[in-house]
């Protein structure tokens, strides 16, 4: 009689928690301009400046948070 793996079970993938820390809290995310652009406000952002979807596209961090 052969010695089955009788104790083991198969291994499943864990479950996948939800993100808690820094930059999680707020209405999405902030991420880096992959291009320049010009945010509702008419003033333009640069490539790799912090921007953020808001109501009206994207745009400025701080306008984001001016309207929400």
């Amino acid at each position: 009689m052969t010695a089955s793996p009788a104790g083991r079970a198969p291994k499943k993938a864990a479950a996948r928690a939800k993100k808690s820390g820094p930059g999680t809290s707020g209405p999405g995310p902030v991420i880096k301009a992959k291009f320049p652009g010009r945010c509702h406000c008419q003033k333009p952002y640069a490539a790799g400046e912090k921007i953020a979807k808001n109501p009206h596209g994207w745009g400025h961090v701080e306008c984001r948070d001016a309207v929400g």
